[in-house]
């Protein structure tokens, strides 16, 4: 008993010291790499590989080493070890670009990049490697469609507008002094249909609208104009223009700052020259999570006096209605990059008004989308009460007290290698009737188009 006690003892300490020596072998190998001197942290990796020689970690830091050593045919040899080891690894397949991008094996690269975004389809990286590799073929058709589906998602990142500009200078050799353009410009028009079902006051309604994006650096300045008209079940129509600036930062790391606001023209004394500012901060780390919060206040000075219950009381001169709004906002992306989820909540707190039945109005929304190479679908849901709400960022404005009460929606979109994209959405808003207090259902469908510059 005593002798199978100690061969225990010493089976456990074997394997305890084993495993100390394989981590503190991984150490050592870090130090010296750290000094330049590659051959001893092969070695101390060498040491490691005897006891797994298989492994998928001590292969890909090998992989690594040999790498930055230059010794490119042992570099190929060991991420192929990786690759085999942990199939679905991303790291290992984009890493495993790199000797062959050094030896000028476009094809072979090519092929690797291609299987890993068939895995992950917008990691960054593998995308940005694919764009250049597709470059140094010629392939500038293809380059241009990799930059153009990972800027509709990134706008302003340097790496995919450089290699976006270097395509373009080698498909268009004449351009081949012109400076790399720090300008990035989007426009974007759209047209929507929208019916009334169970509406005592309205019938239908048409509405059109573009907006112009102007990004330069690490700023960008939106401005739009957006038209409706509505048909009533009596007479006259109501017609609507909202005028729309918006400007963002992007100068600190990983944050965003935006302010903006809408002066609204309308047919309706109630909420003609309306205006409304908010200001905006986000924090993000690209392509994992973010979250941040508006604040809007909206101000229609003649509420009072127009308002349906302004004119039964028969008031001349009422303070200005004034809505606060707060709406915090929190987004995460899943399913390495195919996937992004964002629960928005607002509070809305409107001044006294004998219209609002509500002191405070709280609601929120919540949406998920799919992302698959030049495709993007997404669906939302909507509950709680709302009044003279705003959202999209501040690009979006209800300037009507009708108490909405949810909703849900759903979305298409495409992007074309020409920098075009195409969307299809459609909506539903529900709402209590102002007449009667039932339910209407409002019904949006829209088709958008966008450009690229």
């Amino acid at each position: 008993m005593k002798r199978i006690l100690f061969c225990l003892f010493l089976i456990l300490n074997t394997a305890l010291a084993s495993a100390y020596t394989i981590q503190d072998y991984f150490l050592s190998s870090y130090q010296y790499e750290t000094q330049q001197d590659y051959d001893k942290a092969i070695q101390y990796m060498l040491a490691v590989k005897r006891v797994q020689p298989e492994g998928y970690t001590v292969n890909l830091r090998l992989g690594w080493l040999y790498y930055v050593k230059q010794d490119y045919a042992n570099s190929s040899f060991h991420y192929q070890l990786a690759m085999k080891a942990v199939p679905s690894s991303m790291d290992a397949k984009v890493s495993a670009t790199l000797p062959l991008m050094a030896q000028q094996k476009w094809a072979a690269a090519e092929k690797i990049l291609k299987e890993a975004l068939a895995i992950h389809p917008n990691e960054p990286s593998a995308n940005l490697k694919l764009a250049y590799v597709l470059r140094m073929q010629q392939k500038y058709d293809e380059a241009e469609n990799v930059n153009n589906k990972m800027l509709a998602f990134y706008p302003l990142d340097a790496g995919f507008l450089a290699e976006q500009q270097l395509t373009q200078t080698a498909k268009y050799p004449a351009s081949a002094y012109a400076p790399l353009s720090p300008w990035v410009v989007n426009a974007s028009v759209y047209s929507s249909s929208i019916t009334y079902t169970d509406s005592s006051l309205k019938t239908d309604a048409q509405q059109v609208g573009g907006m112009l994006s102007v990004g330069y650096n690490a700023h960008v300045l939106e401005v739009a104009l957006d038209s409706v008209t509505v048909t009533n079940k009596t007479p006259p129509e109501l017609k609507q223009y909202d005028y729309t600036a918006a400007y963002t930062n992007y100068s600190f790391e990983s944050q965003k700052f935006r302010l903006g606001g809408h002066y609204i023209e309308s047919t309706n004394d109630a909420t003609n020259a309306g205006t409304v500012i908010f200001v905006g901060y986000n924090y993000y780390v690209p392509a994992s999570w973010n979250a941040g919060f508006n604040l809007y206040q909206s101000s229609y000075a003649k509420y009072g006096t127009y308002s349906i219950a302004g004119q039964i009381q028969g008031l001349t001169e009422e303070p200005a209605l004034t809505v606060m709004q707060i709406s915090p906002q929190v987004g995460f992306n899943f399913g390495e990059g195919l996937f992004y989820a964002e629960t928005v909540l607002d509070v809305i707190l409107p001044s006294d008004n004998p219209e609002l039945a509500e002191d405070t109005y709280f609601s929120g929304q919540q949406s998920l989308s799919a992302f698959y190479n030049q495709w993007a679908t997404g669906v939302y849901v909507a509950g709680g009460t709302q009044v003279f709400g705003v959202g999209q960022g501040g690009f979006s404005v209800s300037n009507s007290a009708d108490e909405k009460t949810g909703g849900y929606g759903v979305y298409l979109q495409y992007t074309t290698a020409m920098r075009l994209w195409t969307m299809l959405s459609a909506d539903t808003v529900l709402s209590k009737d102002p007449g009667t207090e039932d339910t209407v259902t409002t019904s949006v469908y829209t088709v958008k188009f966008g450009y690229t510059f």
